[in-house]
């Protein structure tokens, strides 16, 4: 059984057209950290997630990530690493989901970074083991 998250990345879709807007970094809360094991371990799906010091980066020309007013629904691969404490043993993990995000805090200085960003409505797609 999983019982921690490191090193979460994800790739993000316009889901209308399915195009590429970018990819992020971010810190989990440990609420989502938690949800996210339960996702794993035992199939039960995360409600929304808090995602921490979020950062977009090679964002596709043109995008306008989203602000206080604009929910926009996307999908996205979360990728991460899980690790089973007792045995020490590390698994990157791959979850597809669709979401509607809301930005729930913005530093005005850096355009692509939030303090916080809310991830609500999730559908989750799929759930594997992928091998990098």
């Amino acid at each position: 059984m999983f019982s921690k998250i490191t090193n979460p990345i994800m790739d993000i879709y316009d889901s209308e057209n399915r195009g590429i807007i970018g990819e992020a970094s971010f810190a989990l809360t440990s609420d989502a950290e938690r949800q996210l094991i339960q996702l794993v371990n035992y199939g039960i799906p995360p409600k929304s997630l808090i995602l921490l010091n979020f950062e977009f980066y090679q964002l596709t020309e043109g995008y306008t990530p989203p602000n206080l007013s604009k929910l926009p629904r996307q999908s996205g691969v979360l990728r991460a690493v899980f690790t089973d404490t007792d045995i020490a043993e590390h698994v990157p993990i791959e979850i597809r989901l669709e979401y509607d995000a809301r930005v729930r805090g913005k530093i005005a200085a850096n355009a692509n970074f939030y303090n916080s960003v809310e991830l609500y409505n999730i559908d989750i797609q799929s759930i594997m083991q992928v091998d990098y």
